[in-house]
């Protein structure tokens, strides 16, 4: 519970951030998911994001972290391997 704490503090409330009701489509790949299955999850986050009233602040968020430290999956409208 420590580590979920401590990853979680950083994290940004973004209020009305569209990726908090739907936030299964934002998620990375699962080893053996079908790439149809990512892409078409992908294409559903990025098309919220393009809408989302916290698009802003979570870009500023994501960007502040360097590459190697950024979550993985779809953020601030982009993809994130």
């Amino acid at each position: 519970m420590q580590l979920l704490t401590a990853a979680l503090a950083g994290t940004p409330r973004l209020p009305g951030a569209k990726c908090r009701t739907l936030f299964a489509a934002f998620d990375p790949a699962d080893k053996g998911e079908p790439h149809e299955e990512v892409a078409y999850r992908h294409t559903v986050a990025l098309s919220l994001c393009r809408t989302c009233p916290a698009l802003a602040s979570c870009a500023a968020w994501v960007e502040a972290h360097p590459p190697t430290r950024r979550p993985r999956g779809v953020i601030a409208g982009q993809v994130f391997e």
